[in-house]
């Protein structure tokens, strides 16, 4: 350790020691044999990338499943004009990553219009999601991201910042070069991250540049590890071995299975074939063996038995192997099989009604999870900065009436909304998008309606 890396330590013991807080033992145990160097972690994240998402069609067609789901979504960027209600939104904002029912979700809604007003395409924060960086859109930049986090348990950008403190762009750092340099003697614990590419370890980048999104990991097997996101495929390693193997044993049986079977003369007239003969009967079947020749017929002078060589791929259940590994791969992911053309595993009754069930189960508490980071990390360079955006209070999610999967159709919500009395006609016209009419804040109530009362209160009969 340096004398600037050891000054830098007391200054964070120091500041540590101002908010009364005494040395963090756990994370000086944990750490205890870590220098400046990069923490290394025990996950295989190029065989993931590898054998997983480039080879493997299942894990790409789940990945892809998700982060295009997520990145279709657009977002939204907020600015606070009511803060009475801030800390409920943030509360209902969060619970949808639990629960996202249709309740819960117009709950959220009529609480958002509330608290937030939406920016317009001028303001910088808006300008900065709209493209990270010169060469990425949003949605391009949020499928990359999230597909690292999906492959390897963790994605890295790195904020490039303004001259006023403000971020000017976000690139992302590819998560299986990338490491990170921890500090027990850190308050953040975290230092900084650097990446080990083309042969080399490059310069650190300060640890509040970088965005780290994470799964949880609960490998402690060395010092740090625990840091990096575990990636769900090392739960699925062994599916994920399944499935490629079935993939290249079906294959292999396609192109090297050689001869099927043997035909033989099995009538006592005759001893045996001549050659001729049996030159014609293999030209003709080699001929006739194609999907052209399905149902015709094969005529011989004698009988003909057969006898078959080994087992086809549905004998050797190759392809149940596929099955059952799909499915496995799929329940890491938390996607639904059925999305990718699995028949034996349906359980909605329509591709719909599985679309809508994909985006309430897992893409819209997934956005959640995701915006959360976004904002934990976006918003302290424009709510906190030195520029004059520092009375802002920003917020960044993501518009859920433009997922079309999961709206209520009309005609449903017309007959619901014609049973809802106790409703008015303007609250009925501005759930259906209309806007209000005159005279419409009175509310109906059916004429067979009987108030509650006691018996001895109810008129009596004359």
């Amino acid at each position: 350790m340096n004398r600037n890396e050891r000054k830098k330590q007391s200054l964070d013991l120091a500041r540590a020691m101002q908010k009364g807080l005494k040395p963090n033992e756990l994370n000086r145990q944990l750490l205890q044999y870590v220098s400046t160097a990069p923490l290394y972690s025990d996950s295989n994240d190029f065989v993931n990338i590898n054998q997983g998402y480039e080879i493997n069609p299942d894990v790409y067609s789940i990945v892809n499943g998700i982060t295009k789901a997520g990145a279709s979504v657009p977002f939204i960027v907020s600015r606070v004009k009511n803060v009475k209600h801030l800390g409920e939104y943030y509360r209902k904002f969060k619970s949808l990553a639990n629960n996202a029912s249709q309740k819960n979700i117009g709950n959220y809604l009529d609480l958002k219009e509330e608290v937030f007003e939406e920016v317009d395409g001028n303001d910088d924060l808006y300008k900065l999601l709209e493209n990270p960086n010169p060469i990425q859109s949003f949605s391009e930049w949020y499928e990359n991201t999230k597909g690292f986090q999906l492959l390897t348990g963790n994605a890295y950008n790195y904020g490039v910042p303004l001259t006023d403190g403000r971020l000017g762009e976000m690139w992302i750092m590819p998560s299986q070069w990338t490491r990170i340099i921890a500090d027990a003697g850190s308050q953040e614990l975290i230092k900084g991250y650097t990446m080990e590419l083309y042969g080399g370890v490059l310069n650190s980048i300060e640890a509040k540049q970088v965005m780290h999104w994470k799964y949880w990991n609960p490998d402690y097997g060395s010092p740090g590890s625990h840091l990096y996101g575990m990636s769900p495929l090392k739960a699925a390693a062994k599916s994920l071995t399944l499935s490629n193997n079935s993939d290249t044993s079906l294959i292999a049986s396609i192109n090297n299975g050689g001869a099927n079977g043997m035909l033989f003369p099995d009538d006592d007239a005759f001893d045996t074939i001549s050659p001729q003969l049996r030159s014609q009967i293999r030209s003709h079947l080699r001929k006739n063996s194609n999907p052209e020749s399905n149902g015709s017929f094969l005529v011989f002078p004698t009988k003909m038995g057969y006898t078959q060589f080994g087992q086809s791929p549905h004998d050797l259940q190759i392809i149940e192997a596929g099955k059952m590994s799909l499915r496995d791969l799929c329940n890491i992911y938390g996607y639904p099989s059925e999305m990718l053309n699995d028949p034996d595993n349906k359980t909605n009754s329509n591709k719909k009604e599985s679309r809508r069930q994909l985006y309430l189960d897992l893409v819209i508490p997934t956005l959640v999870r995701d915006y959360n980071e976004l904002n934990k990390f976006v918003l302290p360079f424009f709510n906190n900065s030195t520029s004059n955006f520092k009375n802002y209070k920003y917020h960044i999610s993501f518009d859920i009436n433009a997922i079309e999967a999961i709206q209520v159709d009309n005609k449903d919500k017309v007959d619901w909304l014609s049973k809802a009395y106790w409703l008015t006609d303007n609250e009925k016209r501005a759930e259906m998008g209309y806007q209000e009419i005159e005279g419409g804040d009175v509310i109906y109530r059916p004429a067979n309606l009987i108030p509650e009362a006691p018996l001895d209160l109810l008129p009596l009969d004359e």
